[in-house]
């Protein structure tokens, strides 16, 4: 469940503009 949800968020990172880094550090 977790791997989906972190391939779904890695691909919806990629997708935006912003930086990937400030996402992921404010996701635990």
């Amino acid at each position: 469940y977790m791997e989906k949800i972190k391939q779904r968020l890695f691909e919806n990172l990629r997708m935006l503009p912003h930086a990937p880094g400030v996402q992921m550090q404010a996701i635990p």
